[in-house]
Protein backbone atom coordinates (compact mmCIF):
# COMPACT_ATOMS: atom_id res chain seq x y z
CA UNK A 1 0.00 0.00 0.00
CA UNK A 2 2.70 2.32 0.91
CA UNK A 3 4.04 2.14 -2.56
CA UNK A 4 0.63 2.76 -4.61
CA UNK A 5 0.72 5.98 -2.08
CA UNK A 6 3.94 7.20 -3.20
CA UNK A 7 3.63 6.96 -6.69
CA UNK A 8 0.11 8.74 -6.63
CA UNK A 9 1.94 11.61 -4.17
CA UNK A 10 4.82 11.72 -6.58
CA UNK A 11 2.26 11.66 -10.06
CA UNK A 12 0.91 14.73 -8.23
CA UNK A 13 3.77 16.20 -7.23
CA UNK A 14 5.12 15.53 -11.07
CA UNK A 15 2.18 17.19 -12.38
CA UNK A 16 1.54 13.83 -14.47
CA UNK A 17 -1.81 13.08 -15.19
CA UNK A 18 -3.81 10.51 -13.16
CA UNK A 19 -6.56 8.65 -14.73
CA UNK A 20 -8.87 6.82 -12.35
CA UNK A 21 -10.19 4.01 -13.98
CA UNK A 22 -13.99 2.73 -12.59
CA UNK A 23 -16.39 0.32 -12.67
CA UNK A 24 -19.93 1.55 -14.23
CA UNK A 25 -21.72 -0.01 -11.10
CA UNK A 26 -22.52 1.64 -7.78
CA UNK A 27 -19.57 1.34 -5.64
CA UNK A 28 -16.60 1.65 -8.87
CA UNK A 29 -18.57 5.19 -9.90
CA UNK A 30 -18.49 6.80 -5.97
CA UNK A 31 -15.04 5.41 -5.48
CA UNK A 32 -14.52 6.71 -8.90
CA UNK A 33 -16.10 10.02 -7.51
CA UNK A 34 -14.06 10.03 -4.32
CA UNK A 35 -10.18 9.89 -5.50
CA UNK A 36 -10.63 12.33 -8.55
CA UNK A 37 -11.88 14.81 -5.63
CA UNK A 38 -8.87 13.60 -3.64
CA UNK A 39 -6.53 13.84 -6.24
CA UNK A 40 -7.76 17.33 -7.44
CA UNK A 41 -7.76 18.40 -3.54
CA UNK A 42 -4.51 17.38 -3.71
CA UNK A 43 -3.59 19.94 -6.95
CA UNK A 44 -3.38 17.01 -9.53
CA UNK A 45 -4.40 16.33 -12.58
CA UNK A 46 -6.75 14.22 -13.14
CA UNK A 47 -9.79 12.78 -14.76
CA UNK A 48 -11.76 9.69 -15.13
CA UNK A 49 -13.11 6.66 -17.67
CA UNK A 50 -15.64 4.31 -17.09
CA UNK A 51 -16.47 2.02 -19.30
CA UNK A 52 -20.24 1.43 -21.20
CA UNK A 53 -21.43 -1.45 -19.88
CA UNK A 54 -22.94 -2.65 -22.56
CA UNK A 55 -20.72 -2.39 -25.42
CA UNK A 56 -17.18 -2.29 -23.37
CA UNK A 57 -18.35 -4.69 -20.26
CA UNK A 58 -16.42 -4.94 -17.39
CA UNK A 59 -13.20 -3.95 -16.32
CA UNK A 60 -10.14 -2.85 -17.96
CA UNK A 61 -10.04 -3.17 -21.48
CA UNK A 62 -7.82 -2.90 -24.30
CA UNK A 63 -9.17 -0.38 -26.37
CA UNK A 64 -9.29 2.32 -23.15
CA UNK A 65 -6.19 1.79 -22.36
CA UNK A 66 -5.06 2.87 -25.80
CA UNK A 67 -7.28 5.91 -25.41
CA UNK A 68 -5.94 6.57 -21.77
CA UNK A 69 -2.44 6.70 -22.88
CA UNK A 70 -3.20 8.59 -25.95
CA UNK A 71 -4.64 11.37 -23.52
CA UNK A 72 -1.88 11.59 -22.12
CA UNK A 73 -1.95 9.82 -19.12
CA UNK A 74 1.09 8.75 -16.67
CA UNK A 75 -0.57 7.09 -13.99
CA UNK A 76 -3.91 4.70 -14.10
CA UNK A 77 -5.41 4.30 -10.83
CA UNK A 78 -8.28 1.65 -10.71
CA UNK A 79 -11.07 1.05 -8.43
CA UNK A 80 -13.62 -1.79 -8.12
CA UNK A 81 -11.69 -4.00 -11.51
CA UNK A 82 -8.58 -4.48 -12.88
CA UNK A 83 -7.52 -7.41 -10.28
CA UNK A 84 -7.53 -9.79 -13.18
CA UNK A 85 -6.46 -7.86 -16.05
CA UNK A 86 -3.41 -9.18 -16.46
CA UNK A 87 -2.87 -8.39 -19.97
CA UNK A 88 -4.48 -5.08 -19.77
CA UNK A 89 -1.68 -3.98 -17.31
CA UNK A 90 0.77 -5.51 -19.34
CA UNK A 91 -0.51 -3.17 -22.34
CA UNK A 92 -0.71 -0.14 -19.58
CA UNK A 93 3.15 -0.61 -18.78
CA UNK A 94 3.94 -1.42 -22.27
CA UNK A 95 2.81 2.41 -23.31
CA UNK A 96 4.34 3.86 -20.67
CA UNK A 97 1.88 4.19 -18.07
CA UNK A 98 2.32 3.56 -14.43
CA UNK A 99 -1.13 1.61 -13.43
CA UNK A 100 -2.29 0.72 -9.27
CA UNK A 101 -5.01 -1.85 -9.28
CA UNK A 102 -7.63 -1.43 -6.28
CA UNK A 103 -10.25 -3.55 -6.10
CA UNK A 104 -12.38 -5.86 -3.52
CA UNK A 105 -12.73 -8.97 -6.14
CA UNK A 106 -10.43 -11.56 -5.70
CA UNK A 107 -7.28 -12.09 -8.09
CA UNK A 108 -6.82 -15.16 -10.38
CA UNK A 109 -3.39 -17.52 -10.07
CA UNK A 110 -1.63 -15.93 -12.59
CA UNK A 111 -1.77 -12.27 -11.10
Amino acid sequence: MSVAVETALAAVAEGQRITIYGDFDCDGVCATSILVGAFRGLGGECDWFIPDRISEGYGLNPEAIREIASRGTSLVVTVDCGVTAVDEVALARNLGMEIVVTDHHQPDDDL
